[in-house]
């Protein structure tokens, strides 16, 4: 997300976004199947994954993990 993104969110807003991100990465099975269908041979898996981080590293900040 870049900084303009960002302020059209509140705060409880971000919060469930940097969750639902985590979740969703947590649920990945690593198929494959994205990377198959993107037309860019973007590497989603690894992505989600560094996203995913960045978002637990967020939560642990604010001392709002779970």
């Amino acid at each position: 997300m870049v900084k303009s993104q960002v302020r059209r969110f509140s705060p409880k807003q971000l919060i469930l976004i940097a969750k639902e991100a985590v979740a969703s990465v947590e649920r990945c099975v690593e198929c494959g199947q994205c990377v198959e269908k993107c037309p860019y041979s973007v590497p989603v898996p690894d992505m989600l994954k560094e996203n995913a981080e960045i978002f637990r590293n967020f939560l642990a900040a604010h001392h709002l993990e779970g």
